[in-house]
């Protein structure tokens, strides 16, 4: 019985075969990288109003489940999970984030305040809605977490 022909050339055979697989067959035996969490700052207010085209799913969404009627964007960050870190965000307030997708802890801070400690877990494209936080000016202010696909910005 005649050896396989990569046999042949031994270390050398594998490596160069391994060089000529396509990215994208490399891509799917790679393992999914981790998540990508999004975190926005909302301004919503029971008031009729404007919303920002941004947030017009979420605020369908929003409208459904709570009070509110128009929604402003007031801030976007993202990071990579798993995390172990905090965000800073306007009015003194702080996003401590530490875990991953399925044991996320998220602690929200104004100041040197605990507002929020809490741990949960983020699946698929429902999102987890922090709020309740009035912004001074008649509005309640959202934190909105979710995960994103990785082709969404």
């Amino acid at each position: 019985m005649k050896p396989h022909p990569l046999m042949n050339f031994g270390t050398f055979g594998l490596l160069a075969a391994a060089l000529l697989i396509p990215q994208a067959a490399l891509a799917q035996m790679s393992p999914p990288s981790e998540p990508m969490l999004r975190i926005r700052l909302v301004q919503a207010s029971p008031e009729p109003g404007p919303t920002d085209s941004a947030l017009a799913t979420l605020a369908d969404l929003l409208r459904r489940n709570m009070t509110f009627r128009s929604f402003r964007l007031l801030d976007v960050k993202t990071l990579r999970l798993p995390a172990a870190q905090t965000l800073p965000f306007s009015g003194r307030f702080r996003l401590s984030l530490e875990g991953t997708a399925a044991a996320l802890t998220v602690t929200l801070s104004r100041g040197s305040q605990t507002i929020l400690n809490t741990r949960t877990s983020l699946r698929g494209r429902t999102p987890l809605v922090i709020g309740g936080v009035p912004d001074g000016s008649g509005g309640t202010l959202l934190f909105v977490l979710d995960l994103l696909a990785e082709s969404q910005p």
